[in-house]
């Protein structure tokens, strides 16, 4: 059998992190700083192309993207205020993005320590790690991506 070989999915100048592969396993969802490398924004490629997809545009870092089981979302962070994020979904071919919740992760803009984002099967709830306000240690938390309900 012979050995496999690597080949790079993206090779953009600056900040690449945190890549989601589509369920199909055909486009990849990643953050990026973006040609003049000064803020992290969503975007999608499909494998094999050399076009990418900018989903976001905002002022404020996005970082973190999660692809939903059934495709149709990518959940992300978007950092806010303090030591605050909000969690946010959008199609992945663009429009608007939809707030989910707010969280107080307390990554300290270290995107590399920020909260992962994981879909439930059934694409209705989104498992992280935050923290209450006030607390330290960080726990579990279901959130709804339809109410922004949080359950520990």
């Amino acid at each position: 059998m012979p050995s496999p070989t690597v080949v790079p999915i993206t090779s953009y100048p600056g900040l690449e992190l945190h890549p989601s592969f589509a369920p199909d396993g055909n486009q990849v969802a990643f953050a990026w700083d973006g040609e003049r490398q000064d803020n992290l924004d969503i975007y999608v490629k499909v494998i094999g192309t050399d076009r990418s997809l900018r989903l976001t545009f905002d002022a404020a870092q996005d970082f973190r993207p999660a692809w939903s089981p059934d495709g149709r979302w990518i959940a992300f962070l978007r950092a806010t205020t303090g030591r605050k994020a909000a969690v946010l979904r959008i199609p992945p071919t663009g429009g608007p993005a939809r707030y989910v919740a707010e969280m107080n992760p307390g990554y300290l803009g270290s995107y590399d320590r920020a909260p992962l984002l994981e879909w439930t099967p059934d694409d209705k709830w989104l498992l992280t790690a935050d923290r209450l306000p006030g607390d330290e240690a960080s726990s579990l938390f279901l959130i709804s991506v339809d109410s922004g309900e949080k359950s520990a």
